[in-house]
């Protein structure tokens, strides 16, 4: 049994019994702009329901006749026509009006479903050839490389940390609130590093309490790096035809390969040119 005026969190079954689908929107005093304040997140518009835009304030909801009105801000000089159902703009372009392009958007739907695009298997560019002035004939082949070998390998430390902040009022207008300080903090140790454990530490205290305890770590760390263990274990024996474990290549004239290892473990990678280690 809905009960009047229906609330915020009543306004599904109030949909439900009529058959429309409501987008609600409240004014944010701070910022001079309307934001959307109910569905908070996307959802799949039903066959048939009409969409309705409506503006609550104080308890009472307003039906908004002209959303492009609601939402033109004063300094907003480009013409830009916004989504009733996503709040995403839309400006004239090369492929057509600001209202032109809204119509599309809201005839895709896609902002009306919280379910991911399938963007299908990757594909490469299709083989393109073209031929230079002295009639030689070029043929460009697609392919996908990686040359970053330095990432191939995980980073033997990361710290994650995240921070809960005193908020104060601020003075300036159009700003609700300002940073005052920090009052908590956590951070997660992930860590390959024999000598520096994983671990999840959370604490009461300041930004410079939190620096203290990075900078011990990173000074451990420091010191774990420059500890190299020796390369210990099985090493299988070079073939003639090897290339290198990481780029796939072979070294240039005049080098040779490295036999490339953990510095934490000893334990053995395999052979790689000098590039690459």
């Amino acid at each position: 049994m809905l009960t009047y005026p229906v609330a915020v969190d009543s306004l599904e079954a109030f949909e439900e019994s009529n058959k429309i689908h409501l987008f609600v929107y409240g004014w944010n005093e701070g910022e001079g702009v309307a934001t959307r304040v109910y569905p908070r997140t996307a959802r799949k518009a039903k066959e048939g329901w009409r969409e309705v835009v409506l503006m609550l304030n104080r308890k009472h909801y307003s039906w908004v006749k002209n959303f492009q009105r609601l939402m033109a801000l004063p300094a907003d000089r480009h013409g830009r026509h916004y989504c009733h159902r996503c709040v995403s703009s839309y400006r004239t372009n090369d492929i057509g009006t600001g209202e032109e392009n809204l119509r599309k958007h809201l005839e895709q739907g896609k902002c009306t479903s919280d379910e991911p695009d399938d963007a299908g298997p990757p594909m490469l560019p299709e083989v393109k050839g073209f031929t230079k002035a002295n009639g030689e004939r070029v043929v460009i082949n697609p392919s996908i490389s990686f040359r970053a070998y330095e990432l191939l390998h995980d980073h033997p430390l990361v710290i994650y940390a995240d921070f809960e902040t005193y908020q104060s009022k601020s003075p300036e207008q159009g700003i609700v609130s300002r940073m005052t300080g920090v009052a908590s903090y956590a951070y997660k140790i992930v860590s390959k590093v024999p000598t520096i454990e994983s671990s999840l530490v959370v604490k009461l205290g300041t930004a410079d309490d939190f620096l203290e305890e990075i900078q011990k770590i990173a000074e451990r760390y420091q010191r774990a790096i420059e500890d190299v263990v020796p390369l210990k274990g099985w090493v299988p024996k070079r073939g003639r035809n090897i290339v290198c474990y990481a780029c796939g290549g072979k070294p240039p004239r005049g080098q040779s390969f490295v036999k490339d290892h953990d510095h934490f473990t000893g334990e053995f990678r395999g052979y790689a040119c000098e590039k690459c280690t």
